[in-house]
């Protein structure tokens, strides 16, 4: 939705939009603390003794601020753990360049080939669908590069569980729920963009290094 549509829709009935941040109006947001789960994540991927890591993702035909804010809180940690942040490691983040899957895994290759040890993927799909393309081209999960995800889905027939940041559906859920009822009972009070702590699972795809 455009946010014209959005501030036109929420003049009309109270709203709480779920995931997506609509900055104009009235309108309440609830998402999972996306910035302090990616945080968690690349310490615990540090703590493992990964100190090159990289970050991937797909370009879709529509926008996707999740990719970004994920982008950016993988950066922002590089920078507080003194970590190296090197451009050549982000991939497929420019909506103008975009790459296909099997580009990405040419590109993990050769990244792992200049030391990266570890990806961190915008999302757990993405992730599954490099790994067999990744294995297709020798290098063997999570032995030669750990990839993580985020979303906590299941994972595809036949691979392993990735590790991955759980989101909490079920409290989003109730948590947009009672923002929807505050919103009708109070529908001039300051917007809130409601965050709901997200797990890490560990899963099988990160492997500590020396």
């Amino acid at each position: 939705m455009t946010d014209d549509l959005v501030e036109a829709l929420a003049s009309t009935v109270p709203c709480v939009s779920v995931v997506d941040n609509y900055r104009r109006g009235f309108i309440d947001s609830v998402d999972s603390d996306q910035i302090d789960a990616i945080t968690g994540l690349v310490k615990t991927l540090h703590n493992h003794g990964h100190s090159k890591l990289g970050y991937a993702s797909w370009v879709y035909d529509v926008p996707t601020p999740w990719v970004y804010n994920r982008f950016g809180a993988f950066v922002q940690t590089l920078f507080q753990l003194e970590l190296e942040f090197d451009q050549k490691n982000a991939l497929n983040l420019k909506r103008t360049h975009p790459l296909t899957p099997d580009q990405v895994a040419d590109e993990i290759v050769t990244a792992v080939e200049r030391g990266v040890t570890a990806f961190v993927f915008a999302a757990d799909h993405q992730a599954y669908q490099i790994v067999p393309l990744l294995t297709a081209r020798g290098l063997r999960i999570p032995e030669d590069c750990s990839i993580t995800g985020f979303d906590g889905i299941a994972p595809p027939a036949g691979q392993k569980q990735i590790a991955t940041i759980r989101v909490p559906y079920d409290e989003i859920g109730r948590s947009a729920f009672h923002q929807l009822m505050h919103r009708i009972s109070f529908p001039t009070s300051p917007r809130r963009h409601v965050l709901v702590d997200a797990d890490l699972e560990m899963g099988a795809s990160i492997c500590r290094i020396n």
